[in-house]
């Protein structure tokens, strides 16, 4: 299952650059990033379909936090 507030990975200490896509829960939207090849959460997918079908609709039907300034 999607968490929807976990980071893209947990350690950016490998070597392999590529392209994931993770929910970014401030936007509120599937976002591309760069992904360093080890240590992936649960909020880290291959393609942007995958996020979007994957994590939009768990993490978009969550309450959205209140932004009052």
């Amino acid at each position: 299952m999607t968490d929807c507030n976990q980071p893209l990975e947990t350690n950016s200490r490998c070597n392999e650059w590529q392209y994931a896509y993770h929910w970014n829960n401030h936007l509120r939207e599937c976002e591309r990033a760069i992904y360093h090849g080890c240590n992936p959460t649960r909020n880290n997918f291959r393609t942007i379909r995958d996020c979007k079908t994957q994590a939009e609709p768990i993490c978009n039907r969550r309450s959205r936090p209140n932004l009052r300034h």
